[in-house]
């Protein structure tokens, strides 16, 4: 059987799933601490409302801190958005995204900005595709593959660095990627 058979064919489908999100729910309407853990995040996610979204700025001759960044803030922003329902952290969501998705890349110099990147988008386009109409899809897994996969495809050819390494830049590089594959 061909793995892609295996793959869910709707969204989303990436690490929480809806019958997750219920039992999510279930536990912040009966225990006091996963009520003060979404507490924290809202607060969070309001914080970055008022933030501009990401930029292409390497310190030094890396993007990380932005890919990170963005990584966060839409785990955070998506996350709400499935839980609560509040369209602000959609929107805010997929500005983050959409700002990410119009760098010119994602410093595939040094790898691992491009994974962090790459599994932000696949976060952003799979759990909030519904949400999302078919032009801002398609922007959004253009720049997964254009500036994610692609940039790891020509590494994994010439099996160089992270490819090869046996420490975490081989976990979270190939974690970002996979996760951008299984996205899209």
């Amino acid at each position: 059987m061909p793995i892609l058979d295996t793959l869910r064919s709707n969204h989303p489908r990436l690490i929480t799933l809806g019958p997750d999100l219920d039992r999510i729910k279930d536990s912040i309407a009966e225990y006091p601490e996963a009520r003060a853990i979404r507490d924290r995040l809202l607060k969070n996610a309001e914080d970055i409302l008022g933030e501009p979204p990401v930029k292409h700025e390497l310190i030094g001759p890396r993007l990380l801190g932005q890919s990170r960044l963005c990584l966060e803030r839409v785990y955070t922003l998506a996350l709400l958005y499935r839980l609560e329902g509040d369209e602000r952290f959609a929107e805010r969501a997929k500005k983050e995204i959409f700002a990410a998705a119009a760098f010119p890349d994602w410093n595939p110099s040094h790898f691992l900005d491009t994974a962090e990147m790459t599994h932000a988008l696949a976060i952003g386009y799979d759990w909030l595709y519904d949400y999302l109409d078919e032009e801002s899809r398609a922007t959004v897994r253009d720049a997964i593959i254009d500036k994610g996969m692609k940039p790891a495809l020509s590494e994994y050819e010439e099996r160089i660095r992270w490819t090869v390494y046996e420490f975490n830049w081989s976990q979270v590089c190939n974690g970002g990627i996979s996760i951008g594959a299984l996205a899209v």
